[in-house]
């Protein structure tokens, strides 16, 4: 009798402190992730952050991961972490190749878990955003998955990204980001939408629904959310100047008071890129006027 009955009893609460033992560690690792992740640009050589924190973020998110798979928040925070290195850390354009084809894999994996392999292309982003509607990860995860496609589409070439329809897949993943939080990451689903409908070619039967008009009302969004994210005003200020006849001064002016401004200590590399692009689009414009 007392082996049936403790040892089954023991066993569940060595089940149960393994549990918690492997949710002390995941914790511990976040912490230490986020930790690493503030201090990105701890040291900068001109544009040029060390990899050393944002390796020590991506590293301790990939320890998370291979104890425990389903960790959403990890799955976010990593694909966050690797668009920092691929952009800001000097990579060479052969390993920004590698690590977004890794990143999109990632986002993959990652949305199958969210939506527990139920990512079939014909449900709509609203259905999408419903099903996955309350979950704490669920913004972070589809908005990451937009920024890590463009950003592999824009490494890999055109052909490939045709192939794989990466400009459909930006496009729902911001879609549903904006259904589940326009708010999330600076009105982030709008700008990265936005920025697609402004920059995407128009190809019948591919791209034929893209619209430089939906371009502006989108970052005009953006911008209503966060009229101080420094990529609101860049995307905004060039869609201005390219895409309105009416609104074209207003563009020049947004531009040049970014490129004017004191980048923010939190995210000081980003807002620096923001401003050498509003620098070079305004210049390349003064050159074209000549």
């Amino acid at each position: 009798m007392w082996i049936s009955v403790r040892g089954p009893l023991y066993a569940s609460l060595g089940i149960l402190v393994l549990a918690q033992s492997g949710a002390a560690l995941a914790g511990h690792a976040l912490a230490a992730a986020d930790r690493a992740f503030e201090l990105r640009a701890e040291k900068v050589d001109g544009d040029v952050a060390s990899s050393r924190n944002i390796c020590e973020a991506i590293t301790r998110l990939e320890q998370t991961l291979a104890r425990d798979q389903g960790n959403l928040e990890a799955s976010w925070k990593l694909l966050r972490a690797l668009f920092y290195r691929g952009q800001y850390t000097g990579l060479g354009e052969e390993e920004r190749q590698s690590l977004y084809r890794d990143a999109v894999v990632r986002v993959e994996e990652s949305l199958d878990r969210l939506h527990r392999g139920g990512m079939a292309v014909t449900k709509s982003a609203e259905d999408l955003a419903a099903e996955v509607r309350g979950q704490p990860d669920a913004v972070a995860l589809h908005f990451w998955a937009a920024v890590h496609w463009g950003l592999w589409g824009e490494t890999q070439g055109a052909l490939p990204a045709v192939r794989k329809g990466v400009a459909k897949r930006v496009r729902r993943h911001a879609q549903v980001a904006i259904e589940l939080d326009e708010r999330y990451e600076n009105g982030g689903g709008a700008r990265a939408l936005g920025r697609l409908h402004a920059m995407a070619p128009r190809v019948p039967l591919i791209t034929g629904w893209v619209s430089r008009e939906r371009a502006v009302v989108l970052l005009d969004r953006a911008m209503a959310v966060a009229p101080d994210d420094f990529f609101n005003r860049l995307y905004l200020g060039q869609a201005l100047i390219e895409l309105s006849s009416e609104r074209g001064a207003e563009g020049v002016q947004i531009l040049r008071r970014l490129v004017e401004e004191k980048p923010r200590p939190e995210s000081l590399l980003e807002d620096r890129f923001a401003q050498r692009q509003a620098r070079a689009f305004l210049d390349g414009r003064d050159r074209r006027k000549k």
